[in-house]
């Protein structure tokens, strides 16, 4: 009778722990699952973010349309600097502000003092 005893309970117990893989097995399963679906949404909304900017894009080059140049080289004068990659006027002097000025102004009077000192 001991022998049939033991035998039951092995039987239960390899139940049991059939049972436990069973149910872990179909949570990992279902995080599985769950994780890609996360995925899935986030690759699907970066392509839907990629789409809407190559729309933008499209649409500025669109509405551009052809440009003549020789409308820009009729204002141009031969003295004038240009640049070669964006075409815009190259200014050889910059215009002070109130702050650059009151910089220099500081710089001098520090280099004033400095050289009456040695």
């Amino acid at each position: 009778s001991s022998s049939s005893s033991s035998s039951s309970s092995l039987s239960s117990g390899l139940s049991s722990s059939s049972r436990s893989r069973s149910r872990s097995s179909s949570r990992d399963s279902q995080k599985r699952s769950k994780i890609k679906k996360r995925k899935k949404d986030k690759q699907h909304k970066k392509r839907e973010k990629k789409e809407k900017k190559r729309k933008q894009k499209k649409k500025k080059t669109v509405c551009s349309g052809p440009v003549q140049i020789s409308k820009f080289l009729k204002d141009r004068d031969k003295s004038d600097k240009y640049s070669m990659i964006t075409g815009k006027k190259i200014k050889m002097k910059v215009k002070k502000t109130k702050d650059d000025k009151e910089r220099d102004r500081n710089r001098a009077e520090l280099l004033q003092f400095l050289n009456s000192a040695m």
